[in-house]
């Protein structure tokens, strides 16, 4: 089965999740009978390209001079897409390319909003995203074969904005960790250091409210790494910071793990947020995790005590937690740890992950029989 990914960053790691989901997901699809295609639209870094070819991986460039006739000869040749799956909404170059794709193939395909068809999300460029909706969006969630939802809240969201839409598939992310799920934090609650991975959108990640839990934890120095945007508002941002906050450059690979390793904690306010790969890749490691109840993943990982939970805008309360005494502080993030790491560990394994996917591909193509349509309510308890 030829499965086309649409669509990934040049680099097999950034600060895009998303991203990074379809370069090590692709990676994994060989051993599956998928032969994945992943989709760019600028050439792919020479690191990716070696990826690629050691995972069996096709790439098809599409740039702004070649696009058109490199897309209809693929579609022409025996690398034509059996299957489309189908990243997020509101990306115009997708959209496009969706609708060229289909303009001369009709074929199957899978959405996957992640996330970003959640109230929250749906404010931000309200109207713009309403022209989206009309002209693209609410087609392509409506018509597909089978709608991939992140949790079970989101098949709600799924269907209120494409309410005829009725084949939706519950599945977490998987953890993007190479070394897989393993138990690795250092447990250096003492050392007072809390950590934040992900991108330095200052109003969706809190990143401000990070800075306010700061300010209440003196002893604690917060270090949050990403990509600096060149905003001047983010500028103006990076010039108020506590002085106890330090930015910092991304870390990938044996960086990453090094950083979660040896932080005390794992703090994430998001105001919004339709999963967190972040999350999972401190949880997976046992580092004990900080949440706001923004996030989608926050009510899960509450029930089961796998994170502390407050609301974002609650900043005393995180900081209440961090200025614990330390031996208080030591047994409260040693049970966090120990129940995030089950948690990612039982929702979030990387093979449990590409097979169900695959499992949803066969059943899309008509290679296995369709399952039952999946309601919000029954999402909500399976999850």
């Amino acid at each position: 089965m030829n499965v086309w990914h649409l669509s990934a960053n040049p680099a097999v790691e950034s600060t895009n999740g998303i991203s990074n989901r379809i370069w090590k997901t692709a990676a994994m699809q060989n051993r599956y009978g998928i032969r994945p295609t992943i989709a760019l639209f600028e050439s792919a870094r020479p690191e990716a390209v070696s990826f690629a070819q050691q995972n069996g991986i096709r790439l098809l460039v599409l740039d702004k001079t070649t696009s058109l006739p490199v897309l209809i000869r693929e579609l022409k040749s025996e690398n034509a897409p059996d299957l489309l799956h189908v990243y997020s909404v509101f990306h115009y170059r997708n959209a496009l390319l969706f609708s060229a794709i289909r303009l001369y193939r009709k074929t199957k395909y899978i959405a996957h909003p992640a996330g970003g068809l959640s109230p929250h999300i749906l404010k931000r460029n309200r109207a713009l995203k309403s022209i989206y909706a009309v002209a693209h969006e609410r087609r392509l969630i409506q018509n597909a074969d089978t709608v991939i939802c992140l949790t079970g809240d989101e098949v709600g969201e799924v269907q209120a904005f494409a309410p005829k839409q009725r084949s939706c598939a519950v599945l977490h992310n998987p953890s993007l960790d190479e070394t897989g799920l393993t138990f690795s934090w250092e447990g250096k609650v003492r050392q007072r250091t809390a950590v934040y991975l992900g991108r330095f959108d200052v109003e969706h990640k809190g990143l401000d409210l990070i800075c306010q839990v700061a300010k209440r934890c003196p002893s604690f120095s917060f270090h949050l790494y990403g990509a600096r945007p060149s905003s001047a508002s983010f500028r103006d941002f990076e010039t108020s910071l506590p002085s106890n906050v330090a930015l910092r450059d991304p870390v990938y690979g044996s960086e990453k793990a090094e950083v979660l390793n040896n932080a005390s904690v794992y703090i994430h306010l998001p105001r919004w947020e339709g999963f967190g790969n972040s999350i999972i890749d401190a949880a997976g490691r046992g580092v004990p995790v900080l949440l706001s109840q923004e996030a989608a993943l926050s009510k899960e990982l509450q029930k089961r005590q796998a994170a502390f939970v407050a609301p974002g805008e609650r900043a005393e309360l995180f900081a209440d937690f961090l200025n614990q005494n330390p031996r208080t502080l030591e047994r409260e993030t040693a049970l966090l740890s120990v129940n995030g790491y089950n948690f990612a560990l039982m929702s979030c394994d990387p093979k449990r992950y590409v097979e169900r996917l695959a499992v949803i591909y066969r059943r899309s193509t008509g290679e296995l029989p369709p399952k039952l349509a999946v309601s919000p309510q029954l999402a909500k308890t399976s999850t």
